[in-house]
């Protein structure tokens, strides 16, 4: 434990202070998984604005994942019209009010540079009554890359100006992409992988997503038409066709649910050699005496539920953040969780806080470790609160005389490795 830990573990008993684990606690109002189809209506429909004939055959199941493929089909009879090309659209058989909850996908979306022009894949909202309020949580222009667009709607009237936020990504990975309403629906915060992005708070929000109407979600794979917003398609995208664009792995409906806080912080280390007092893994907040952590003594693996000590400042007697409170930093690929104190962490360093992570150390030599530490000390990026879901690299960071792998500041999902 750094210095200040006894200290500070003997006002918390004295006071009586009792610490909860920061993350809201959320409830599955209603989730799917699409190991079937048997939740949606696979529409056969053609709609205005673009160059789709929208039919139920491409729309398939694999995996546990929803595919949309699309198809040019030149001058192709529709009903009563004529399309190029045909696409996949469901329509959620659930509907839900909005206000209070989060809707959550997990998504990708195939999108190569320079191949896909036209393609429109979207992510969306209506109401069951057809009136006002659409709430598009994600669509993508083939014709840009690496862009995805958020936006509502109150009518197709102009009663209202559309209200849009363009956001970046990399098309090619699986994202979170989520949008949480208030409890009135008077504004809505979008984010993606847990983190927040953008937040709606136009005057009419209220009016048009909240109350007691409900809204179905939609998701959809078409291309667009001459002079439409998202264009049509050209040699370069059709040569691709026919091919899957849109996948989505799952739909959660929540109420409860928090954002993480995305932030820099100076980070350093601190090790089994350095600890106070040296020669030991001795913490602050010890699950052992009570504390809501998850060790008796520094460990951890940097996984979600064995997550890596870290020791924060203190400031006029109280921890910068509970204890229980979990980190995720990317650099190193691991969660962390507040178990200790930092003497000098209280400082902060150059405007930024400090925190100091668990190396351990202990299987290489104190030289050695110290090298480590000295490494990855600096400005890092930190997710507080974070999500489960992130890449992970399970294991203790200074082990067997080894030396640093740095990841960088990009966040990665995916499975522990």
């Amino acid at each position: 434990m750094r210095l200040l830990a006894v200290i500070i573990s003997l006002l918390t008993v004295a006071a009586g202070l009792v610490f909860a684990t920061p993350a809201q606690a959320s409830t599955t109002v209603w989730a799917d998984e699409f190991t079937t189809l048997n939740n949606w209506t696979a529409l056969s429909t053609y709609v205005s604005g673009d160059d789709t004939c929208y039919k139920p055959s491409a729309n398939t199941i694999s995996g546990g994942v929803l595919n949309q493929t699309v198809a040019y089909t030149p001058k192709a009879k529709c009903f009563s019209v004529i399309r190029n090309h045909s696409g996949g659209y469901v329509r959620s058989k659930t509907s839900w009010t909005l206000p209070g909850k989060t809707f959550t996908f997990h998504a990708q979306f195939k999108l190569p540079k320079d191949k896909s022009n036209g393609l429109w894949p979207a992510l969306w909202f209506r109401p069951d009554d057809g009136g006002i309020g659409e709430f598009d949580l994600f669509e993508a222009l083939g014709r840009e890359y690496a862009v995805w667009h958020t936006s509502i709607h109150y009518d197709y009237k102009g009663t209202h100006p559309v209200v849009t936020k363009a956001i970046s990504f990399d098309p090619a990975a699986w994202h979170y992409y989520s949008v949480t309403f208030n409890k009135d629906a008077s504004s809505a915060t979008v984010a993606l992988d847990g983190i927040k992005v953008y937040t709606f708070n136009a005057s009419w929000m209220k009016a048009a997503f909240g109350g007691s109407r409900k809204f179905h979600a939609r998701i959809s794979e078409g291309v667009g038409s001459v002079g439409s917003w998202a264009g049509t398609s050209n040699t370069a995208s059709r040569a691709t066709m026919p091919r899957v664009v849109s996948r989505i792995g799952s739909l959660y409906v929540k109420t409860g649910v928090s954002y993480a806080t995305d932030t820099a912080m100076y980070v350093t280390g601190y090790s089994y050699w350095d600890n106070d007092p040296p020669g030991s893994g001795d913490i602050a907040f010890s699950k052992c005496d009570g504390s809501p952590t998850k060790h008796c003594t520094a460990a951890g693996v940097g996984t979600y539920s064995d997550p890596t000590t870290v020791a924060v400042g203190v400031v006029s007697g109280n921890p910068q953040f509970k204890p229980g409170t979990r980190f995720y930093i990317p650099t190193f690929r691991k969660y962390f969780m507040v178990e200790d104190t930092c003497a000098d962490c209280g400082k902060g360093y150059g405007g930024s806080k400090w925190v100091d992570v668990w190396v351990d150390g202990r299987t290489s030599s104190r030289s050695n470790s110290d090298a480590y530490m000295n490494v990855i000390t600096g400005m890092h990026r930190v997710i507080v609160s974070p999500a489960n879901g992130y890449a992970v690299v399970s294991g203790v960071l200074s082990h067997d005389n080894n030396s640093p792998k740095l990841y960088g500041d990009t966040l990665a999902l995916g499975p522990n490795t």
